[in-house]
């Protein structure tokens, strides 16, 4: 063998061995194949590691659980209700004592005001006469007081008010007495007799006070006012959940019949998103807010509000939105080429007066008002009285002064609190002052007293909705009526094997199952559940509804007969 032409070194053997074969040094299979095997051992050890990491991941994650949508959310009990407590508008702050603004001179001037009467000075049945009542309280009998308001006497201005006339002592020793502060006219007016034999000091202001339904009116000068139906029945102790006993009407201008709250930001990363954005597409204010049909309601606004005196007509609805959008972005997004919005700073903050668009109604003068960041409202300038004021400033800081909004508007920023933090109802709905006397029950010809007002609120559930809400009526009377009729009902309904299947038909067994009902005074909570396909059907007959009404009533672009004039 001829030797290496450059002599290596070789690796001494074991004693008395032959020098080991040169092949040996780095392994028995040589480097490059020591190298390959390297290799491919690290990219088995790299994948048992990652199937291993793999595998523990999905050890790690829960599994995904199917929905059965038949499946109904557990029904709660109907809850007792507390007595009502007195709708209080809104208390300005008090003038500086430099700037309170002096009556005018031609103003009559009344007594000072004395202290307000307490209840339980005036012993109950004791037979005094509105006079006597009048005389205490503001050291004048009823015929001066009735002199320095209006220059007629107590029974004229009584008649005049509405009110069933002064009792003037006909011999009812049970009657008591009412006194009424009038604020409208700044003067005092004695009104009929309130049969629980106490007195009772309430607001009279003509223009401003409360709506017989319960609803807080306002001209936007009165500074609290209170309902004049309280129902003091119930349990001071009880606690019910949101929705239960809310009452969104109180939240709008004086005569509006129907209410509607929807909390978008509860339902916009739910499976609920799209069908209730087909629900807001129908609405003719929806065009008001929004132009192009790609754009989703729910990615724009966390909540939102309507509420309309007539229903029937497209251009009374009273819009109110809360957003994330800052002022100028909201600004943007409401002015639109095919519907432009002329922006200009107002007393009330940036005011938007809306010019000749498709998308405009005939007949509609509503204007948009961005009274505080965050918050907008379409509404009629007659309600924003004294907000429309041309001002100076920059329209990104443009505001209104919170003792110059009308009360329902300094109300509004506390509308949300009906629907509860952090969780409670996603949808609320009002309607007060437009139910028919009897209602008909689809059952042996039975029938249910009207309420006077009647609130619905759908929760959101794993499984479907939780449904909430209170009826009112006119007396304890007819609300026991309703409530005995209710339970008849619902076991007739699902006694009866025919009705039953009817029932499931038309997606309203659930809801007739688990519904349960509990009086308190004059008003009855109601409380049952229903699932996810109940809720899909039911979301799609609004969504029919809605839009078969608002395509009768012409809002297409043909004016409603009740349009009022531009």
């Amino acid at each position: 063998m001829e030797p290496d032409a450059y002599p290596r070194a070789q690796a001494p053997g074991p004693a008395g061995d032959a020098p080991a074969d040169p092949a040996s040094v780095g392994g028995a299979l040589g480097p490059r194949r020591t190298a390959v095997i390297s290799v491919a051992v690290a990219v088995v050890v790299h994948v048992i590691l990652l199937a291993t990491m793999w595998w523990a991941g999905e050890r790690r994650t829960p599994p995904v659980v199917a929905i059965d949508i038949e499946t109904v959310p557990i029904a709660p009990e109907a809850e007792e209700l507390a007595p009502e407590e007195e709708a209080q508008l809104p208390e300005p702050p008090p003038p500086a004592e430099d700037e309170a603004p002096a009556p005018p001179a031609d103003e009559p001037q009344l007594p000072p005001e004395p202290p307000p009467v307490e209840e339980a000075a005036i012993p109950v049945d004791a037979g005094v006469d509105a006079e006597q009542v009048a005389a205490i309280d503001a050291g004048v009998d009823a015929e001066q007081i009735a002199a320095v308001d209006a220059g007629v006497d107590a029974e004229q201005v009584a008649a005049a008010d509405g009110d069933a006339g002064l009792d003037g002592g006909d011999g009812d020793a049970d009657a008591g007495a009412e006194v009424a502060a009038g604020d409208g006219d700044a003067g005092v007016e004695v009104a009929t007799a309130d049969g629980d034999g106490g007195v009772e000091v309430a607001a009279a202001d003509g223009d401003g006070g409360i709506a017989s339904d319960g609803g807080v009116g306002s001209d936007g000068g009165a500074a609290v006012a209170a309902r004049d139906d309280v129902d003091r029945a119930g349990n001071p102790d009880a606690r019910p959940s949101s929705g239960t006993k809310a009452d969104l009407i109180k939240y709008f201008p004086r005569g509006h019949v129907v209410s509607v709250l929807v909390r978008l930001d509860r339902l916009r990363d739910t499976a609920w998103a799209d069908a209730i954005e087909g629900v807001l597409r129908p609405l003719p204010d929806r065009a008001s807010l929004v132009g192009a049909d790609d754009v989703r309601l729910l990615d724009r606004f966390d909540t939102l509000a309507f509420s309309s005196p007539r229903p029937e007509s497209v251009v009374d609805t009273t819009v109110v939105a809360r957003t994330r959008m800052a002022p100028s972005a909201l600004r943007t997004f409401l002015d639109q080429p095919d519907a432009p919005v002329a922006w200009s700073v107002v007393t009330g903050g940036a005011l938007g007066r809306r010019g000749k668009s498709p998308r405009l109604v005939p007949g509609d003068r509503r204007v948009f008002l961005l009274w505080q960041r965050g918050w907008a409202t379409l509404a009629d300038p007659r309600d924003l009285t004294g907000l429309l004021t041309p001002a100076a400033g920059d329209l990104d800081a443009a505001a209104a002064a919170p003792a110059a909004l009308p009360p329902w508007l300094a109300a509004m920023a506390t509308i949300e609190d009906e629907s509860g933090h952090p969780d409670g109802p996603a949808v609320m709905v009002t309607a007060a002052g437009m139910f028919p006397a009897q209602i008909g029950l689809p059952i042996g010809g039975a029938t249910l007293p009207g309420p006077d007002a009647a609130t619905v609120t759908l929760e959101l559930d794993p499984a479907g909705f939780v449904v909430k809400g209170n009826l009112r009526f006119s007396d304890e009377s007819a609300a026991a009526t309703a409530a005995d009729a209710l339970a008849r009902v619902r076991a007739e309904l699902l006694d009866d094997r025919l009705a039953s299947m009817a029932l499931r038909q038309f997606r309203a067994y659930n809801a007739v199952n688990g519904l349960s009902v509990k009086r308190t005074g004059r008003r009855v909570a109601f409380a049952t559940s229903i699932s996810t396909a109940d809720g899909q059907a039911l979301l799609q007959l609004v969504t029919n509804l809605l839009t078969n009404h608002f395509e009768a009533v012409g809002q297409r672009g043909t004016p409603p007969a009740t349009a009022p004039a531009p």
